[in-house]
């Protein structure tokens, strides 16, 4: 390398891409995170109905063999088993092929996006999802629920406790409690659309990383649900190690993607 080459200007060489659905979508998971959310919302109607059933009386047996007068205890128990067989353990079931399918997209969408810039230039036919990444990102994704759920319990007993005494009839109890899952499946969506976000950048900064990206560009969804933060980040230069974070919030969309130095 001569002196003259030595001094030529470095510039960074970012990708450029101005489909109208990179902008609104940069990560492309729109289908994923609207499949999370849609399966998991289906868990809190499921309670629901169960919940309905349990007070008019059609299942309260089925639900707790043991009950033989209905009361505070017998009735926040039997829902509290509901939580169980009709949230927790059926989204664990839905949250792991969840998280495997956002982490591959990650990975996936972080190696075309290497391919953008040139780092990357053989096709990959197989994703691979690096096992201790998948339990990390699965165990966030249960917390989250089990958070959820857990609030949900407390929310049953109060709204359960201040009806009874009140001397509340069973279609007062049943309003109570059909409003006390609105919150919680409007989180547990939210959680899908943000967590579906955390797993595919997780997986994507991993792949950037194996290939030495050290700065990388924040890229947000240029629709008029974008936020303030995030509009801010948007087009701006980060090292890795200093990139905030992404997402930068519930329900963001953003991504970053890789930026190398080229002479020119």
């Amino acid at each position: 390398m001569t002196l003259f080459d030595e001094a030529r200007p470095v510039a960074p060489k970012k990708i450029r891409f101005h489909s109208q659905s990179f902008q609104k979508d940069p990560s492309m998971t729109r289908t994923i995170r609207r499949t999370y959310e849609r399966k998991i919302a289906t868990l809190f109607v499921n309670y629901r109905k169960k919940a309905m059933s349990l007070l008019e009386g059609r299942s309260f047996e089925a639900a707790s063999p043991d009950v033989s007068r209905i009361n505070f205890t017998n009735l926040s128990d039997a829902f509290i088993y509901l939580i169980g067989s009709e949230i927790t353990d059926p989204g664990r079931v839905l949250i792991e092929p969840m998280v495997n399918e956002s982490l591959k997209a990650g990975k996936r969408r972080g190696i075309d996006f290497l391919r953008s810039v040139g780092k990357v230039t053989a096709s990959v036919d197989e994703i691979f999802v690096d096992p201790r990444v998948y339990d990390v990102i699965l165990e966030r994704n249960l917390s989250a629920l089990k958070g959820i759920t857990d609030d949900m319990e407390k929310r049953i007993k109060a709204e359960l406790s201040e009806g009874i005494v009140k001397g509340e009839g069973m279609n007062k109890l049943a309003k109570r409690i059909s409003e006390s899952t609105t919150v919680p499946m409007q989180r547990a969506r939210v959680m899908a659309r943000t967590e579906t976000m955390f797993a595919f950048n997780t997986a994507k900064d991993e792949e950037f990383r194996r290939y030495g990206i050290e700065r990388v560009e924040w890229v947000a969804a240029l629709d008029e649900r974008m936020c303030p933060t995030c509009g801010s980040y948007h087009g701006k230069i980060f090292t890795m190690d200093e990139c905030p974070p992404c997402p930068a919030h519930p329900n963001c969309r953003c991504v970053t993607i890789p930026v190398i130095d080229e002479v020119v």
